[in-house]
């Protein structure tokens, strides 16, 4: 499976939430990303890149983060895959002005690869936040064995908590006065919507969702 969808714009009506809906705005998470990056701490600029890609690529909570429910494998810098057209970089060697130049990006997931496009919309992109995430993780002397949701605490390397998603998110939503309940699978779920919005195919969402494909989708 090999994936490929672009998500390249923002508007301040993207979604209307609803009392004790699941799902939260597309506008009130990129707030929340911005935000968790201000603090310009390890542990928060990770909380940021993890919201933002739960959301990008469908994420449940046991794949991105610590988590006290399922039993997903959580996402590792040897799963990401980076590419330049259709040629693999090498995630640890490559120089950061290959980084830059990155047109297209992926997760493995078993056998399967969920890959999105570069968007145009440069601070709102899923190909920029994996490689900024890469880029921190090599920075602080991550390996391929690194879980994406990691950061150095002085020396000590730690993983990000759901608890911590949780708290930005709710923050968030309650700051802005919707009425959300925050769960392992709301950011999934916001994806989708947004997605959905965007007149993106169900059989796409469906492949983004890793579903099979006789599941029943409704948006």
């Amino acid at each position: 499976m090999n994936s490929s969808a672009s998500i390249v714009s923002i508007t301040s009506g993207d979604l209307e939430s609803q009392p004790g809906c699941t799902w939260i705005p597309l506008p009130i998470i990129v707030s929340t990303v911005n935000s968790c990056h201000m603090q310009n701490s390890n542990c928060s600029i990770t909380v940021g890149d993890m919201i933002a890609l739960a959301f990008f690529f469908l994420l449940r909570a046991g794949e991105c983060v610590e988590c006290n429910q399922g039993s997903y494998s959580i996402i590792r810098i040897q799963d990401v895959q980076l590419f330049v057209g259709n040629k693999k970089v090498d995630l640890l060697a490559c120089s950061d002005d290959m980084l830059e130049n990155v047109t297209g990006g992926g997760i493995l997931f078993g056998c399967n690869v969920i890959r999105l496009k570069k968007a145009e919309y440069y601070t709102w992109c899923p190909v920029r936040t994996l490689t900024n995430r890469l880029r921190h993780l090599r920075q602080q002397g991550g390996t391929l064995e690194t879980p994406i949701c990691s950061y150095l605490d002085g020396d000590k390397w730690k993983n990000v908590h759901f608890s911590l998603i949780k708290a930005a998110l709710q923050d968030a939503t309650k700051r802005m006065g919707y009425d959300v309940s925050v769960s392992g699978n709301t950011l999934r779920t916001s994806g989708i919507r947004s997605l959905h919005s965007r007149n993106v195919g169900l059989s796409i969402i469906r492949q983004l969702m890793r579903h099979k494909k006789n599941d029943d989708y409704t948006p």
